[in-house]
């Protein structure tokens, strides 16, 4: 059985609403479709749902659809939540949490000589929410050379459903970081919808005029604040 096409109007102006929000609510409840769910917009989704008949004459009631829906949808990143979970290596200086506040008096970098002439790949591990959410940008602060040759120059973004099981997957080309002061935007070209993520770092903004042998001081590498969007 299906409804008639009143009654679907009636439904899609109970749930649907812009930016395929699900309950109409403020920017925290905005989620998107999530990838490889099948649909091609929120409506075609809700539409689907709407047909679905519970009895002879009757159909799911909108928040009934809003709940179904949210299985096939996920939340926008809300960087208050993000929370950085370990290292590969560290100067020890600052504890690891300090690289997501929004200051120049502090920072991460990694241990000395973990990387070879100012390339290796060092990251930090983060938690973006207590669920999946929509990843698309990677916001980064760091001091430009010549006050900051250890400044990140490249990096990845690395990925996983359980990072307990070590198994991460690249999930963003090779990054560029400017060699300029103040925050940078750095978009990612398919926006990705993940829980865990490394911020991997390849290389220093000091390799690209490194000799073959450099001295250890500059083998190594970090960043003052990282944020997520």
């Amino acid at each position: 059985m299906s409804i008639g096409n009143d009654n679907i109007a009636d439904v899609l102006s109970g749930v649907l609403s812009p930016l395929e929000k699900i309950g109409g609510g403020n920017d925290s409840e905005q989620r998107f479709l999530m990838q490889g769910c099948g649909f091609d917009s929120y409506q075609d989704l809700i539409l689907l749902l709407a047909k679905i008949p519970i009895s002879r004459d009757k159909t799911f009631p909108p928040e009934i659809l809003t709940n179904v829906a949210s299985f096939f949808t996920t939340a926008r990143l809300d960087p208050s939540k993000t929370r950085a979970l370990r290292c590969s290596s560290t100067s020890g200086q600052y504890s690891l949490d300090q690289c997501l506040v929004d200051t120049e008096n502090s920072w991460w970098i990694s241990a000395t000589g973990s990387l070879r002439n100012g390339r290796g790949e060092e990251y930090v591990e983060f938690e973006l929410g207590s669920t999946m959410v929509r990843l698309s940008a990677v916001y980064l602060n760091i001091p430009p050379m010549p006050r900051g040759p250890l400044s990140v120059r490249t990096m990845r973004i690395d990925a996983s459903s359980n990072p307990t099981t070590d198994e991460w997957r690249q999930v963003s080309p090779v990054l560029v970081v400017e060699n300029r002061s103040g925050w940078q935007r750095i978009e990612l070209p398919d926006p990705v919808d993940v829980q865990y993520i490394r911020a991997v770092c390849l290389s220093n903004q000091a390799s690209r005029f490194l000799s073959e042998h450099p001295p250890a001081d500059f083998n190594s590498i970090g960043f003052f604040t990282i944020r997520f969007e």
